[in-house]
């Protein structure tokens, strides 16, 4: 998921939503007004739900006569990741993530505390 473009009202969010969707590329819309470490100033974030549709999506923002690489049917996307099966693959690929960082954190903290124990002169 990369960021496209930020928006103070939902129309406008929706709009390039809708333009970018019929084009093949998945988005996402949040709502930052409801997150408190909101980052932005802009209320509703656009971002492309695909990593590797992010270029396509920023291209066709640019030259609305872009050609889409990789078009995905949307409708199938968003009911998918609606789905139980989408929700466990996400919650899964989410985990999966979290135990590499909390593996990572284990490692540099057995290496801190082995670079501790060397001798100082």
């Amino acid at each position: 998921m990369e960021y496209l473009a930020g928006f103070q009202t939902w129309q406008a969010a929706h709009s390039l939503s809708e333009r970018l969707e019929k084009a093949g590329i998945a988005i996402l819309i949040i709502d930052s007004g409801r997150d408190a470490r909101r980052l932005s100033t802009a209320k509703y974030l656009v971002y492309s739900a695909l990593d590797f549709q992010h270029e396509d999506a920023v291209q066709l923002m640019r030259n609305p006569k872009h050609t889409i690489a990789h078009p995905v049917d949307v409708a199938a996307y968003h009911a998918h990741m609606g789905s139980k099966e989408g929700l466990e693959a996400a919650n899964r690929a989410i985990t999966k993530g979290m135990l590499w960082m909390l593996a990572g954190v284990v490692l540099l903290v057995a290496l801190i505390v082995w670079v501790s124990q060397w001798p100082r002169y």
